[in-house]
């Protein structure tokens, strides 16, 4: 599975609109990851979602049985 997420690394990040995409291990789980992304706007996000990489990873992950849950988060500013 790290291997797999790993791959996802490179062609995401050279997306117009992909500012971070980073990866996570816990440290007491070694099969769970987060990854915390950062796109430009919500176009980007959206075009993203389109991409055939995330679409096969997708599939994989349905096909493999990996529970996947997004979250989406706004920054707050003072």
């Amino acid at each position: 599975m790290k291997n797999h997420l790993l791959s996802l690394t490179a062609p995401t990040l050279a997306e117009a609109g992909c500012l971070t995409y980073d990866l996570y291990q816990s440290p007491e789980k070694k099969n769970e990851f987060m990854r915390y992304e950062v796109w430009r706007n919500d176009e980007a996000l959206e075009l993203h979602k389109m991409m055939p990489h995330l679409k096969a990873s997708f599939e994989l992950r349905r096909q493999q049985g990996w529970t996947t849950e997004i979250t989406r988060w706004k920054r707050v500013k003072p």
